[in-house]
């Protein structure tokens, strides 16, 4: 999240609410406008997704973490579904992006960062018009080959499995 606010600097985030309650961080996020979001409370998830498309229908941009959490390795995990519904919802397309370099410099679970070099790559953007609720999964599908691509041929990175998560708190496939 870090290294693609120093990328993006007047755009709007989605996090999970438990990173409200983390000194410090917690309070820059609501500061500067970070939407939570309760991952375990369906109907308030989906009040973070509407509220983020309110803001995009108001022209700010929205970035959203689609695995929901990171990772120990680069490997893309499934991505869930409440990203991409509000993505068809707003009509705005979706640029993946992939950042590399993170899990040296400040891994999971750690407070303490090492120096170290992040790489942030803006991948070419996917519409969504054309799809609707009902073909979420295509375009999800669309979005991880394209970020489990370019892992490959920049770092080696495999990403074995399934892009679309079976069951998450926004549903079942």
């Amino acid at each position: 999240m870090l290294a693609l606010a120093a990328e993006l600097p007047r755009y709007n985030f989605v996090a999970k609410a438990e990173l409200f309650r983390v000194p410090v961080f917690g309070r820059g996020a609501k500061a500067v406008g970070t939407i939570p979001i309760q991952r375990e409370n369906r109907k308030a998830a989906f009040a973070a997704y509407e509220e983020a498309a309110g803001r995009i229908r108001n022209g700010d941009s929205v970035v959203v973490f689609p695995e929901g959490t990171r990772g120990t390795s680069y490997a893309l995990r499934p991505f869930k579904k409440g990203p991409f519904v509000l993505a068809i919802a707003s009509q705005a397309p979706i640029v993946p992006t992939i950042v590399h370099g993170t899990i040296e410099v400040l891994p999971r679970g750690s407070f303490w960062a090492h120096p170290g070099t992040v790489h942030v790559h803006f991948l070419e953007p996917v519409p969504t018009t054309g799809y609707d609720y009902d073909h979420r999964h295509e375009l999800m599908a669309v979005v991880w080959a394209r970020m489990a691509d370019a892992l490959r041929d920049h770092y080696g990175v495999q990403s074995p499995g399934d892009p679309v998560e079976p069951f998450s708190v926004y549903g079942s496939r």
